[in-house]
């Protein structure tokens, strides 16, 4: 396939992480907040570059936005992941040493996987992997994107090798994750058998798991497999409905956002996250706090 077609036909999962990464940065804005109690430059900047990467897409022949209304808009998602590529590196920049850059060469990196620029994508996630340190949602976003960019080249060896990575981090806890994106190229090269036993491996080990907490963190790993499990082999156990991508409205557990429990926010409580911040910077006040 090329490398369009894969970001199409993996449309699902690629929104899924995009949505994840989204999360986790409102999460880090908001536990800046409790933790500092004011805003830094480095934070501020990462918050305009996070509403730019979530901000409105509308048609050229779309009504114009209200008059105090000065969210940015754009006609197209190339165009916005343009712009939010350049907000993101505006951080990386003038702060490469915050704690906001890792979260910035996440966003960099998913901006240019969405505009198709896998080797750019590339280098940007292994730049937050070079300075996440040990937080283990940088980690984990970081090493799933570079797999992609991998796999959108059919770059096969090299993609599992970053997924064996991602399964060694954080003392293993991960592993859930890597063997579900192993199963997935399996399938995509078109090895049925090893799929399949993947697939089924996960599916059971998740469904028996007595980890509260993991069937809660892996709950969309969980059902998509099962998904994929129920195709390729109809005999098991019937799956659960697939659960809508993180982010999305409806979404259950499975994208666990930075700190601060970004899981937890609404897209519409970040964007007022987002909003309170910048009013918070023109104000010189405290802190706000998701509702």
């Amino acid at each position: 396939a090329q490398a369009g077609e894969w970001a199409q036909q993996n449309q699902t999962i690629v929104y899924a992480i995009a949505a994840a990464v989204i999360l986790g940065l409102g999460g880090y804005i908001g536990w800046h907040y409790h933790s500092k109690g004011q805003a830094e430059a480095s934070a501020t900047l990462l918050a305009e570059a996070l509403e730019i990467s979530t901000a409105e897409l509308r048609g050229e022949d779309a009504p114009p936005p209200d008059e105090d209304d000065d969210a940015p808009t754009f006609t197209s998602a190339e165009a916005r992941a343009e712009a939010a590529l350049e907000a993101f590196e505006a951080v990386t920049t003038s702060h490469p040493d915050s704690a906001a850059a890792a979260w910035a060469y996440l966003g960099a990196g998913n901006a240019l996987l969405e505009l198709e620029r896998y080797e750019d994508a590339r280098q940007r996630f292994d730049r937050a992997i070079a300075v996440a340190g040990s937080d283990r949602t940088v980690l984990w976003r970081a090493l799933e994107g570079k797999g992609f960019t991998h796999e959108a080249e059919e770059q096969w060896a090299e993609a599992a090798e970053v997924y064996q990575e991602l399964s060694r981090v954080d003392d293993g806890s991960l592993d859930r994750v890597a063997q579900y994106h192993l199963g997935r190229m399996f399938l995509a090269q078109g090895e049925r058998e090893q799929a399949t036993e993947t697939f089924r491996t996960l599916v059971e080990g998740l469904r028996e798991a007595s980890d509260d907490e993991e069937q809660q963190d892996f709950e969309f790993v969980l059902a998509q497999a099962e998904v994929r499990l129920a195709e390729l082999d109809p005999s098991s156990a019937p799956a659960r409905p697939a659960l809508p991508s993180p982010g999305a409205p409806g979404a259950g557990g499975g994208a666990p956002g930075g700190p601060g429990g970004a899981g937890d926010l609404s897209q519409e409580q970040l964007q007022e996250l987002i909003r309170r911040f910048q009013q918070q910077q023109q104000q010189g006040g405290g802190a706000p706090t998701p509702e």
